[in-house]
């Protein structure tokens, strides 16, 4: 079977990906690092469902700067994917950049009171994400690995955060709304000890 996938392969040849789950298969996010030889690549990574991670192992074919076509396999369950090269990779990527306030209003429902989770980027890199609703806090920061490339890295030490280690890292890069370029934040990550994923999409 085929899955829907996105996310960011860094020039470093590590990864953050999000595998989109549906009737059969539950949505995951995969963290790791591959090795190519000509055209064919192969990888080992973590796959997280929720708080729980497993390994998995991924392989296929580059074509560079078009796609990457490949499968991924873990205990019980396998997939085929095409990541298609998008070219707001090669946007220039600066503080100034990134500087902004990013959040997220999700609704009451149920039980659930409503939460604000925001992220807010000053001038420099630094950054605090807030939850409204647990009082998780992660302060950290970015910094720009290439001034080409549209991805930064952060690190990050939280509280208040029940699935989180001391620590926690990661990569971001900036993505379009209605409202223009660059507006939208996605952040991938894990904490330290590899118990708990980072994934937020917030929207400037």
């Amino acid at each position: 079977t085929s899955t829907l996938m996105f996310g960011l392969v860094t020039e470093e040849g590590d990864f953050s990906l999000i595998a989109v789950g549906d009737m059969t298969r539950p949505t995951r996010l995969l963290f790791g690092t591959g090795s190519t030889s000509g055209n064919s690549f192969s990888a080992n990574a973590l796959s997280y469902l929720g708080p729980n991670k497993q390994p998995v192992s991924l392989s296929g074919t580059i074509v560079d700067q078009v796609s990457i076509t490949g499968s991924y396999s873990l205990t019980g369950e396998s997939a085929t994917f095409t990541l298609d090269y998008a070219n707001l990779y090669e946007r220039a990527a600066s503080f100034g950049t990134l500087a902004g306030v990013y959040t997220l209003t999700v609704p009451a429902n149920g039980t659930n009171p409503g939460t604000v989770l925001t992220v807010d980027v000053g001038a420099t890199g630094a950054f605090t994400y807030t939850n409204s609703a647990s009082g998780c806090t992660i302060t950290g920061s970015f910094t720009v690995p290439h001034s080409n490339r549209n991805y930064y890295r952060f690190t990050g030490t939280p509280a208040g955060c029940t699935a989180a280690g001391t620590s926690v890292s990661g990569m971001a890069y900036l993505g379009d709304n209605s409202a223009g370029q660059n507006r939208v934040l996605t952040m991938l990550g894990q904490d330290q000890t590899q118990t708990a994923p980072i994934f937020f999409v917030l929207p400037k």
